[in-house]
């Protein structure tokens, strides 16, 4: 595994982190943020490419490759150790084929 993709899935799991815990400075980006990544119902929702442009505002990372370090690494095993997960919240079907850009996911807190 490349240098890169294990920076980009430390930076997502940090990030993921960051809202776990509440930081400030993250939860105002979200909440400034005018692509897909928004609050509903306290938990965090989003697609790719918003949480993307999010997390790499200058495309230091190619998209293709933010997206085999978010589903290649090891971040709900990870994010379960911090009582939550990544989940597909709604998905869209297009000609049968599952959309993965325009799915929602959500961040999910696990019941205690």
């Amino acid at each position: 595994m490349n240098i890169e993709r294990l920076q980009a899935q430390s930076l997502i799991e940090d990030f993921f982190t960051w809202v776990l815990n509440g930081d400030k400075a993250v939860l105002a980006l979200i909440k400034a943020s005018t692509g897909n990544v928004y609050f509903k119902s306290s938990q965090l929702e989003f697609d790719l490419p918003s949480l993307y442009s999010l997390i790499f505002p200058q495309q230091t990372l190619r998209y293709v490759e933010f997206k085999a370090a978010l589903y290649g690494g090891d971040l709900n095993s990870n994010l379960m150790k911090k009582g939550a997960r990544v989940v597909l919240g709604s998905a869209v079907n297009e000609r049968n084929k599952i959309a993965v850009d325009v799915n929602l996911y959500y961040l999910q807190l696990n019941k205690q």
